[in-house]
């Protein structure tokens, strides 16, 4: 199995609750290398944690993880402040219409509701 199929497989673990056909046997340093060139280094860490993989030097993926984690806390916390004033907004009658989270909004809020972190947003578009 070559690296990117084994980072496709983390990730996969990741994002999924059935972790039984994701295991990886056998990683290198060389795949973790790729997985954080490609972007994805803090989600194959949540693989590896999910799938029960351990001995392997993942220090550096945890710090890349803890890094990315505070940094979308940081960075998307007014598009959840927007989200929920538009639902007070609407349970105290100040619009007639509940808002419709459209795209990337909803996807986060449904798919990614247990890591939103490995969803990241720039923009937020709501149906008012």
């Amino acid at each position: 199995m070559n690296g990117i199929q084994q980072v496709y497989k983390l990730c996969r673990a990741a994002l999924s609750n059935d972790h039984s056909s994701q295991r990886v046997a056998e990683l290198n340093p060389e795949t973790l290398k790729l997985a954080q060139t490609l972007g994805v280094g803090s989600l194959v860490y949540r693989g590896l944690l999910e799938s029960g993989i351990h001995g392997q030097d993942l220090s550096t993926m945890k710090r890349e993880h803890d890094r990315y984690v505070s940094l979308h806390l940081l960075n998307q916390a007014p598009y959840e402040e927007t989200i929920e004033a538009f639902a007070e907004a609407y349970e105290c009658r100040a619009l007639n219409y509940f808002p419709l989270l459209l795209k990337g909004a909803h996807v986060r809020r449904s798919l990614y509701a247990e890591f939103p972190w490995a969803r990241p947003m720039n923009d937020l578009d709501l149906l008012v």
